[in-house]
């Protein structure tokens, strides 16, 4: 059985240079108690394993393996920019956009985020009133009139709601010969639709990072057991 690590990526793209900048490995340890890990629990227990001494960069390593990689996510942001990195956006698609990522950047001036968010429950207040983002589609389908992006085809509203005392703004966008809405977030209450795809298009630099890691550089190819080994 291979026992595999999620790996968490941190990347700067300067608009020449895609630079990645941090990284973290996280182990997850799934619902089911009876299989942690997706192993039994004997399985589990002759894992490889060692001492270390707390302050080693291994046990650091091996400490923020548990964190959650939402937290994992705003610590590494939090380094980059106590380490002087400047950005203009934040990009993460749907998985990590949440309420604690959104309050993390809302609280830094100098920065914006930019991302999708699923459609799913997560309530946004217009008006008096309280939606989730299928009500709100429909909300915007009976009461204003859909904009289209005449270069890519591309239907959408924009509207500015709050979102647990933020003010951000969403845009509902429906590409050509699909029939599903998705739906941006941002922040930046100045920002428009043919900006905000322009520059979320970029993210898709990470995908590309990714596949040529993993064919050029065996980027999770080490057969080592040791876990420091697989850090270095």
């Amino acid at each position: 059985s291979i026992l595999g690590f999620k790996g968490l990526f941190l990347a700067f793209w300067d608009g020449v240079s895609f630079i990645p900048v941090d990284f973290s490995l996280h182990n997850e340890k799934g619902k089911n108690p009876e299989k942690p890990y997706g192993l039994s629990k004997q399985v589990v227990g002759k894992r490889y394993n060692k001492n270390r001494c707390p302050e080693s960069p291994g046990a650091i390593r091996k400490r923020e393996m548990d964190l959650s990689k939402i937290t994992s996510l705003i610590g590494m942001v939090d380094r980059a920019i106590k380490r002087g990195l400047k950005a203009d956006y934040l990009l993460v698609d749907s998985w990590f956009m949440c309420e604690e990522l959104i309050q993390f950047i809302f609280r830094k001036p100098s920065m914006y985020i930019l991302g999708m968010c699923k459609m799913g429950n997560a309530k946004y207040n217009f008006g008096e009133k309280s939606f989730d983002a299928p009500r709100l589609l429909k909300h915007c389908q009976q009461t204003m009139k859909v904009k289209r992006l005449r270069k890519l085809k591309i239907h959408y509203y924009v509207i500015d709601v709050d979102y647990k005392g933020m003010e951000v703004r969403l845009f509902f966008t429906q590409y050509p010969n699909q029939t599903n809405w998705n739906v941006l977030l941002t922040d930046n209450m100045q920002l428009k639709f043919s900006e905000a795809l322009q520059i979320y298009q970029i993210r898709w630099g990470i995908e590309v990072f990714y596949k040529e890691s993993k064919q050029y550089l065996q980027l999770g190819k080490c057969q080592s057991n040791d876990f420091d080994a697989q850090i270095a």
